[in-house]
């Protein structure tokens, strides 16, 4: 994977206010998934986290090397596969991770790829608070690339009855 920031993520369209998206592979590819995996695990100083991903055709590859990123980082991750993104956050709040990765672009046309980050709680990333962070250091090369061993790599499934059974809860707001 990249021992330096790909051209088209250091132009920075990619980082949104609250999340990371773009065209797959222009703006988003597998180089700038890894990278973003890494940097996400040293924003945090996450242990273990949670990742899942919608229907796309573009959202195993990104997934994966998001992935090999936090994984690489030292970090645990469980991967719930193709999951929708209130259940991945319902996993992440229930499961007491140190945060989640849905690989999505939501309603955005099929070209686009993208990434919702949240921390503990599923409490969501933001410009302000995480995503803005994650994208400077990756533009400036201070993701750190020595690290612990390689986290381990687990799959797991959430479905509606598990959402349904603590629908009142807070942490389901997506």
């Amino acid at each position: 994977m990249p021992n330096h920031t790909p051209d088209h993520i250091s132009e920075l369209s990619c980082f949104k206010a609250y999340d990371v998206r773009g065209i797959y592979p222009a703006q988003i590819d597998a180089d700038a998934a890894f990278l973003i995996g890494q940097a996400f695990i040293v924003y945090l100083g996450a242990e273990r986290i949670a990742v899942g991903r919608d229907m796309r055709i573009s959202a195993p590859e990104i997934s994966s090397a998001f992935i090999d990123g936090a994984r690489k980082q030292g970090a645990d991750v469980v991967d719930y596969g193709m999951v929708g993104t209130d259940m991945l956050y319902y996993a992440v709040a229930r499961g007491n991770f140190d945060g989640g990765a849905e690989i999505t672009a939501s309603h955005n046309p099929k070209e686009y790829i993208g990434l919702k980050l949240v921390r503990q709680q599923a409490i969501p990333l933001s410009s302000d608070a995480g995503i803005g962070d994650i994208r400077d250091m990756i533009i400036h090369g201070q993701v750190p690339t020595e690290t612990a061993p390689t986290g381990a790599l687990s799959h797991a499934a959430v479905s509606y009855t598990h959402l349904r059974a603590h629908e009142t809860h807070s942490y389901l707001v997506c």
